[in-house]
């Protein structure tokens, strides 16, 4: 009697090149660092395995010279992080306010619920503090984002000076600088959107989609609608030629919408269409909101990102990194310098109050009142930069460990994951194997 010994879904050859089931008996073999892809049996993959090892045959012969003409008998250059690199934020993020008109299901700040202001001299000391330290590295890009806990439009006067401030101070700097927004987009008016026209390079708007789901998903603080809010501030920016996107939360309500909600951007100007699953924080853990199938989410988005290709807008998600090689998921290295309301400074722009699960990692600075200085903890912040994939045990041994960086470190230490699977572990895989059989297909 012949003894079957099922096949492998999954072999590490190497620390860079992996061996992926996609059909009976053909696998991908991948080599994420050295960008080489290519189809083999499982006789192929067993001698791979055996030049891997050292052995010598004449029937190997050709697979060496095969892999040495695609640079896999090479060691690999990590893309590894400078942990020693001079201290220089590159992305002032300004959280205005924890105060919202609208209440969002999921929200991972529950904003609006504490409302709490950032006062004018914490908004001026990290404009001059940021680009200060840009300008001693020889940094010019200047990049800041009005985002965080709350609607930043609420603060519109307070926006606007800081905007007009930062303008003023790249000028004597010599700083190129871009200001961004990220907005729930229900604030506009006709003058707000002529002043933007003049100072915002891009917004995002957070909208969710369809009339159902952003009326349920997204209400305003009444319990009243915001759809039609969103669509008349969409169509605002629109008009007054600012370039907008859209992001979109991804629950078990509209996961099965992703295709419509893409064409929706579309229908009201957005550029592209940025898609997250929505994650069990904030809000979301007093709320009964279905969860997201990583299967379906993977079907859904695929078929989202096709019907975005024929409209010619993009379609991202934060898993959905093949082209990049990275470190680390995120600028919460230390790149980031997001300055909360009040006063203390974040590496995670989900990390919004003192009170939060994780804010004894990532908030590294506060506002000094007394000596107007941005206190830094330095020794915070090497271990922040230490927050990379080589941080998590599991991700070791993945082929994607170079293109998800490990994934958000916020939610791997919320959920308490590092050695096991995150749930957006399966998401990534699949997008990944999607990819790669489509870069093969092109040629």
């Amino acid at each position: 009697m012949r003894l079957f010994i099922p096949k492998p879904d999954y072999l590490v050859l190497d620390e860079d090149l992996f061996a992926i089931l996609i059909e009976k008996d053909i696998y991908l073999i991948y080599s994420p660092i050295r960008r080489a892809t290519f189809k083999a049996n499982w006789q192929g993959v067993c001698q791979i395995k055996d030049v891997l090892a050292g052995k010598k045959s004449k029937n190997l012969q050709s697979v060496v010279a095969f892999l040495e003409k695609e640079g896999l008998r090479q060691s690999p250059i990590c893309p590894l992080v400078d942990i020693e690199r001079p201290y220089a934020p590159g992305n002032l993020i300004l959280s205005l306010t924890s105060a919202c008109n609208l209440a969002c299901i999921y929200c991972y700040a529950s904003g609006g619920d504490r409302p709490q202001n950032m006062p004018w001299d914490v908004i001026k000391a990290a404009i001059d503090f940021v680009s200060s330290e840009m300008a001693k590295v020889g940094r010019t890009d200047f990049k800041i984002t009005f985002h965080g806990g709350g609607e930043p439009m609420v603060l519109w006067s307070r926006l606007k000076l800081a905007t007009e401030y930062a303008e003023q101070v790249a000028r004597d700097k010599n700083l190129k600088l871009t200001v961004n927004m990220v907005t729930n987009g229900t604030i506009f008016d006709e003058e707000k959107a002529e002043w933007m026209a003049g100072h915002i390079s891009h917004m995002t708007i957070s909208c969710d989609g369809l009339r159902k789901t952003q009326e349920y998903q997204r209400p305003r603080r009444d319990g009243k609608s915001s759809f039609d809010s969103v669509v008349y501030g969409m169509n605002l920016l629109k008009k007054a030629g600012i370039p907008f996107s859209m992001r979109s939360t991804i629950t078990g309500f509209n996961l099965s919408q992703m295709a419509e909600i893409a064409e929706f951007a579309h229908r009201m100007g957005a550029k592209g269409l940025h898609v997250e699953p929505f994650e069990v924080v904030g809000r979301a853990k007093e709320t009964t909101i279905p969860l997201v199938d990583p299967r379906l989410f993977v079907r859904e988005y695929v078929r989202a990102g096709e019907m975005a290709q024929s409209l010619g807008i993009e379609l991202s998600y934060s898993g959905d990194k093949f082209d990049l090689l990275r470190g680390v998921f995120c600028g919460a290295d230390g790149e980031i310098f997001c300055v909360l309301p009040t006063g203390h400074v974040s590496v995670c722009t989900r990390t919004t109050r003192l009170d939060d699960d994780n804010a004894d990692v990532f908030i590294y600075s506060y506002y000094d009142i007394l000596k107007q200085i941005f206190v830094i903890d330095y020794e915070r912040l090497k271990c922040l930069r230490r927050l990379g994939v080589l941080q998590s045990v599991q991700c070791q041994s993945c082929f994607c460990k170079w293109h998800c960086a490990g994934a958000c470190p916020n939610t791997r230490l919320t959920s308490n994951d590092w050695v096991d699977e995150s749930f957006t572990c399966h998401i990534v895989k699949e997008l990944t194997k999607h990819r790669l059989i489509q870069a093969l297909e092109r040629g």
